[in-house]
């Protein structure tokens, strides 16, 4: 799941379940994949992103 710009995160937001993913803390889903978990101060920014309509700045 490529996340280089802002069309494909929020793609992957709608139809990838990508919060979900991010979110996630079971070891098999983690993302970013054979990485360590994103801080959840940037977690809480996507999920506040897709909250206020992902729109783009």
């Amino acid at each position: 799941m490529p996340l280089i710009n802002y069309e494909t995160v929020k793609e992957a937001v709608q139809n990838r379940n990508l919060i979900g993913r991010i979110s996630n803390e079971d070891p098999v889903f983690l993302m970013p994949p054979g990485g360590p978990k994103l801080p959840q101060n940037l977690i809480d920014v996507v999920i506040q992103w897709n909250k206020d309509g992902l729109i783009e700045e």
